[in-house]
């Protein structure tokens, strides 16, 4: 079994938003991370809608638990950890044209020595909210596997604009 994968906002995030779980603000925000999924033909699990919660880490890969799914960087140098790269400076949501959105500041990075394989990334809020962390929020699909060998595997985001942003609710 491989690994499927959406680009899309996972569906508990849209209810803990209401719930006050999650919050995007330079001063006093939540942190949030942003998790890579491993090679599509090494995993097992789906992330998509139905994800809720990036885990543990380690175990099965579950729709609560990204576990043995998460990438790694079989370098020998460390450069990629579990839980991946915390995501630098919130940014204050913006609101125009009947869409609110947020992006970050820092493209997600691992190197400067990484070999790392990845078929996309899990974004989730790492703070304890409603008495868990590592809530979902969002699912990427990178339209296959990206590699890195030897060198630094960036995710660049998108510009901050309410067609484009990372993270967008309409």
């Amino acid at each position: 079994m491989a690994i499927t994968i959406s680009t899309t906002v996972c569906d508990t995030f849209k209810q803990e938003v209401m719930q006050g779980y999650h919050l995007f603000l330079t001063s006093g925000g939540n942190t949030f991370k942003m998790a890579m999924v491993k090679s599509i033909s090494v995993g097992t699990g789906t992330y998509g809608q139905a994800t809720t919660n990036y885990g543990t880490g380690s175990g099965s890969p579950t729709s609560s638990n990204m576990g043995t799914d998460e990438t790694s960087d079989t370098s020998g140098n460390s450069q990629y950890t579990a839980g991946g790269f915390t995501m630098a400076t919130n940014a204050n949501p913006s609101l125009g044209t009947h869409v609110a959105w947020v992006t970050w500041s820092t493209n997600p990075n691992w190197g400067p020595a990484a070999t790392i394989v990845s078929c996309g990334c899990l974004l989730y809020n790492s703070s304890n909210t409603g008495g868990s962390a590592g809530r979902a929020v969002a699912s990427y699909a990178f339209g296959g596997d990206q590699s890195c060998t030897t060198g630094t595997f960036t995710i660049t985001l998108p510009s901050s604009a309410y067609t484009t942003a990372l993270l967008r609710l309409a």
